[in-house]
């Protein structure tokens, strides 16, 4: 795993690269290029010419660019809709972290993208016999994902549930499926965790063996009540709105395997022997958005040796966001994000304190200088009106929203660290 400094950091590959990996590399070097000014004005800048990248090395290449990250991917991602052929989707995240993270699907990523997902599946041992549901609120654009490759895989029954504001009603339904595996969002299972297991209870013939969960951590109570309570084998599945899916955990439950035939991965650390740091991505079959050292927001530390399921790639645990964003229901926030959206309509940013709770139900107070008060309807308005995914949220009474108010001197500690504090359970 060859290291070198960039940026005051070390960047080393993870894993062994798989034999094809050069061929696999090269054509997306010369597609970036002669697609998109923002891979061409990188690669004049590390020297590299067009005729470099029919001749070179294409690892060596690799590493001579730039991590991308920042306005370089908006700048990107607006290219991408312009030059790729056959769009057939779009995939955006929420907003609500900052600008909204946008990306363009052919045809053929469609198709990468079903594959490796049903891959992925078989990796936590989900085969044609069983019945998957997958659970989240809507809209339900990366359930309805997965249930296609769970079709291309071949299991017998495999559905896109959306769960409603009352958890009772929706394990209702869900219990009517009678699904060995569900797939959901932790924190949408968490909201009716306790009503599923009073409807296992009641069904001594249910057949339900296993959940795979995406979007965020597992709480670590939440994980035990599921293996306990309910003694369900639990895999964690890893993915990003930018690349899709990374990886998944296996049946050795010994981290979360990221499978370096589909992406050159890289780790960004302090230190030339840390174990954890940012994940680099550089996506060897995503043709709409094509990545080159994309620097993603996740922290991730390395597993050492190898798995006793036998894969060889490496393996991970997802520690955290380096934006300070956490998961509500499955939508990204952050205070920046919020902050904006709470002064939308305002000449000037002023501060807020964002706190997530859930005594009773999930609620997100949102404090501000008290001078603002006049203003609570248009920024109600904006919260709830111009952040599609809250709004969601907001309106579907999946989530209450409290606006306070408070004098200066609420604001006054410079020093205080700005993030959203989640005081939710766990």
């Amino acid at each position: 795993m060859e290291g070198h400094a960039i940026a005051n950091t070390f960047v080393k590959t993870l894993g062994e690269p798989f034999a094809g990996v050069r061929a696999a590399v090269r054509p997306v070097l010369i597609r970036a290029h002669s697609q998109f000014s923002v891979y061409r004005e990188s690669m004049a800048k590390a020297g590299i010419s067009a005729g470099d990248l029919q001749t070179s090395d294409p690892l060596t290449l690799l590493k001579a660019l730039s991590p991308l990250e920042g306005d370089a991917f908006y700048g990107l991602a607006d290219e991408a809709f312009a030059t790729a052929d056959e769009v057939v989707d779009l995939e955006a995240s929420s907003g609500t972290t900052g600008h909204r993270k946008r990306r363009a699907i052919t045809y053929h990523d469609e198709i990468v993208e079903s594959k490796f997902l049903a891959r992925l599946f078989r990796v936590c041992g989900l085969g044609d016999t069983d019945r998957v549901a997958c659970l989240d609120t809507g809209p339900l654009t990366l359930m309805v994902s997965f249930t296609r490759a769970l079709e291309e895989m071949g299991v017998a029954e495999a559905y896109a549930l959306s769960a409603g504001p009352d958890p009772a009603a929706t394990i209702d339904d869900l219990l009517v499926l009678d699904p060995t595996v569900i797939v959901t969002v932790p924190s949408v299972l968490e909201r009716c965790l306790d009503i599923l297991i009073r409807g296992l209870a009641g069904r001594p013939n249910a057949k339900l063996r296993s959940l795979v969960y995406v979007g965020e951590p597992l709480r670590s109570t939440t994980h035990a009540r599921l293996v306990d309570d309910l003694g369900l084998e639990v895999f964690a599945y890893y993915g990003a709105s930018e690349t899709s899916a990374l990886g998944i955990e296996c049946q050795a439950h010994d981290g979360v395997h990221l499978f370096n035939d589909q992406n050159l991965l890289e780790i960004s650390t302090e230190k030339p022997d840390d174990t954890h740091g940012r994940l680099l991505v550089t996506t060897l079959h995503q043709e709409g958005l094509p990545l080159l050292r994309y620097v993603l927001g996740d922290l991730v530390k390395l597993r050492p040796g190898s798995c006793a399921c036998g894969l060889p790639d490496p393996r991970v645990d997802v520690i955290g966001r380096t934006d300070g964003s956490v998961s509500l229901l499955g939508v990204k926030v952050s205070y920046d994000g919020i902050r904006r959206a709470a002064y939308r309509e305002m000449s000037t940013l002023g501060p807020i304190d964002v706190v997530l709770s859930d005594d009773g139900g999930d609620k997100m107070t949102i404090v501000l200088p008290d001078y603002m008060v006049a203003n609570e309807p248009l920024i109600r308005r904006s919260l709830t009106g111009k952040e599609p995914e809250l709004a969601y949220l907001f309106a579907g009474k999946f989530v209450e929203l409290e606006l306070a108010f408070a004098d200066d001197s609420h604001f006054k500690d410079a020093r205080k660290e700005k993030r959203v504090v989640d005081l939710r359970k766990g």
